[in-house]
């Protein structure tokens, strides 16, 4: 996630002289990208809004304590993140049983036509979307969180044989998703070469 740049530091800066400019700033800029990492593992807006939100509340009154040793972005995505996974413990999403995935992502396409790198990418963050539970969350935990298995296991409070069959699984359904536009990164490929 890209933010303008000096944000960070401006942010900072501000908790020292003028705290409520600094969380001002920090709501403006880190509100959003924040729901939508709560979206994409508690899977209701409402209810990610709320963890979002908590989140800020929490560091409002941690202000004076908080030693932001990454950046702030990172220190409230990361809390955003275990409180989203405390959701879910609380729902026993890691011990129930849980039901096939209805995969409504319309992932099928023309291979033969011609399609810009973004349809690709949209493409692919809808299948992860649509991942079944616990397969979503392993996923988003080592790929966008850069967990490992035994960290991410110790989270959530299961085996390592778990995550690995649940990123298994979830590698399975993002591969068999990518596999109409084969061809077209193949095509994509060759012409890269073809200009060397």
């Amino acid at each position: 996630m890209a933010f303008p740049a000096g944000l960070e530091e401006k942010i900072i800066s501000l908790f020292r002289t003028h705290p409520e400019k600094a969380m001002e700033l920090a709501f403006d800029n880190f509100y959003q990208p924040l729901c939508i990492v709560a979206i994409r593992i508690v899977k209701q807006e409402d209810q990610a809004e709320d963890i979002v939100q908590e989140v800020f509340c929490e560091l409002w009154k941690k202000r004076e304590q908080i030693d932001f040793t990454s950046t702030v972005y990172g220190y409230l995505k990361r809390s955003v993140f275990n409180k989203s996974i405390n959701v879910l413990k609380k729902k026993n999403i890691f011990t129930d049983e849980e039901p096939e995935p209805n995969l409504t992502a319309d992932t099928s396409a023309d291979a033969g036509q011609s399609m810009e790198a973004d349809e690709l990418k949209k493409a692919m963050e809808l299948a992860i979307d649509n991942l079944p539970e616990k397969a979503r969350i392993a996923f988003c935990l080592n790929r966008y969180e850069e967990m490992t298995y035994p960290e991410i296991a110790e989270k959530l409070g299961v085996s390592v044989k778990t995550v690995e069959y649940q990123m298994s699984k979830a590698l399975q359904i993002l591969r068999k998703a990518a596999e109409p536009f084969l061809l077209w990164l193949l095509i994509i490929f060759e012409k890269i070469f073809d200009l060397l």
